[in-house]
């Protein structure tokens, strides 16, 4: 079903394959009709599967469910519908959305810059087909995983909104005011940088490399390149701070703080803070990493292909610090708050895991269910 000369509505609701991720939709557009982009043509209905036919790895792919009348999507998407008599559109959809098939759909895929599926690609599938009545059953109990993902993640969302309001008050809100005073972070900290550590990546080494690509927007540790490298060892509580990036400067600026001694090693293109004083170094990352602080880090960056953030400026970057009293009590309650976000996150990736290893007993035909109950 496509957008003709019939079609009742003069505004619509447009999504495009970008905007829509493993069933997780980012984005609607909205458009008159006579001015909407010319691959808004596709009309969807409950239960249908849209399923993007370009790059199919990306995993632009979603179940239609109870969708806004004037919805359209593009044409890049392949919409499938169900007959209802042999297939449950749930379990299809889980087939489709299974890294199996996915995978293979990749292999099939036409083309070297943009592979893309023909709709008789997915037509022509051969899938194993329980009876309907299992079909059901099977379909009930993943999507009772995907509920319980999803919660999880309105609750991470909610927790995140939370964090950043406290921030706000706690920190943005409160400077200049009695208590606090000016400093800059050189008299905080001694900065210093390292030699390069990629030529001594090993898989089974025993420190992890913390580069510029080890700090998240978010200011979170990522870890992944490993050394038996033992030199610029970072300390318990050092800060490690990108100075440089590709894209944006999105990172720029932001810091981690080391959390264990002798488990990670410091590479090039970060900053690393050692304290000069007492203070209490969960609040200064909260301080740094605050949108105030950032914007006015990254504001001091130059370059063109790829920003740079000078030793000097970081010296001289000023903040204001409450009384150590202060720093502990902000600190416990921010660090409160972002212990739960990450406590969620680490439940959604066990949930995410239970139901891949449940999908692929269940769609394979390893495990059966009973279907009594769902009668």
């Amino acid at each position: 079903r496509s957008v003709d000369k019939t079609y009742p509505y003069e505004k619509i609701l447009y999504l495009d394959t970008s905007s829509i991720i493993e069933g997780k939709i980012s984005n609607f557009q909205s458009f008159n009709i006579e001015k909407a982009p010319s691959r808004a043509k596709r009309l969807v209905k409950n239960k249908d599967i849209i399923y993007s036919t370009v790059r199919p790895i990306l995993r632009h792919y979603g179940f239609i469910k109870n969708p806004p009348k004037n919805l359209v999507v593009s044409t890049g998407f392949s919409v499938i519908e169900t007959d209802d008599r042999f297939a449950d559109s749930l379990y299809i959809y889980s087939l489709l959305s299974s890294k199996p098939v996915v995978e293979k759909l990749s292999a099939i895929a036409k083309g070297v810059a943009y592979p893309a599926l023909n709709p008789k690609d997915i037509e022509s599938l051969q899938v194993l087909i329980p009876p309907l009545s299992e079909q059901k059953a099977i379909a009930f109990l993943l999507e009772k995983w995907d509920i319980a993902i999803e919660k999880t993640e309105s609750l991470i969302a909610a927790k995140q909104k939370q964090f950043e309001w406290l921030i706000k008050i706690l920190i943005e809100k409160k400077q200049h005011t009695n208590g606090w005073s000016k400093i800059k972070l050189g008299a905080l900290f001694k900065i210093y940088t390292h030699s390069p550590k990629s030529e001594f990546i090993s898989n089974d080494g025993k420190f992890f490399i913390i580069d510029m690509g080890s700090i998240s927007r978010r200011g979170d540790l990522i870890t992944s390149k490993r050394t038996s490298r033992n030199v610029d060892i970072l300390q318990t509580r050092d800060l490690v701070m990108p100075i440089r990036d590709i894209g944006g400067g999105n990172i720029i600026g932001k810091v981690v703080i080391i959390e264990k001694a002798n488990k990670y090693i410091c590479s090039n293109n970060v900053y690393r803070l050692v304290s000069k004083s007492r203070d209490n170094k969960y609040f200064i990352r909260f301080l740094i990493n605050s949108p105030t602080i950032n914007r006015e880090l990254r504001a001091k960056t130059n370059g063109t292909s790829q920003l740079m953030l000078h030793k000097r400026d970081v010296v001289n970057q000023q903040v204001w610090m409450p009384s150590i009293t202060e720093q502990n009590i902000i600190a416990q309650n921010l660090g409160t708050t972002q212990k739960e976000i990450i406590l969620l996150k680490q439940l959604v990736k066990q949930y995410q895991m239970q139901k891949h290893g449940l999908t692929q007993k269940l769609l394979t035909g390893k495990w059966r269910v009973s279907t009594n109950s769902f009668d």
